[in-house]
């Protein structure tokens, strides 16, 4: 028994395969770009120039301070102890990248000095205070 060979129709590629990775890709994106906008938390930053970032990796801890004093770790809320743990394993895990702090310009004070303390007990030279680019004020 014989059967028929189909030709392929003028040598042409499928391009549904391709098609529906594409498809995935954007879902993929869509969806990774609108979770990473939900876990940063809405600032009121401090509008300064400021300096661009020098690593460019990225940093390694960022602290959210909150207006009413509260602070965030990877969209959690932490204590001083659980913000002190968390520093010592992104200094033991990402090595010197300097932490940066967003803190909310209503933030009190105290808050922010409790934040570098604890990042200077785990070990950081020193922190980077997000800013809103902008003039001064």
């Amino acid at each position: 028994m014989r059967f028929a060979r189909r030709m392929a129709a003028e040598g042409g590629v499928d391009m549904t395969p391709m098609i529906d990775i594409v498809f995935q890709l954007l879902i993929f994106f869509l969806t990774t770009a609108a979770i990473a906008q939900a876990n940063r938390v809405q600032l009121d930053l401090p509008r300064e120039a400021g300096a661009p970032d020098p690593t460019p990796t990225g940093p390694g801890l960022v602290v959210s301070i909150r207006a009413d004093g509260s602070c965030e770790v990877a969209g959690r809320s932490v204590t001083m102890d659980e913000l002190s743990a968390a520093a010592r394993a992104s200094l033991a895990e990402r090595g010197r990248h300097v932490p940066v702090v967003r803190a909310d310009r209503s933030a009190p004070g105290a808050r922010l000095n409790d934040v570098i303390d604890a990042c200077r007990q785990a070990g950081f030279d020193g922190i980077r205070l997000a800013t809103t680019p902008g003039g001064g004020g």
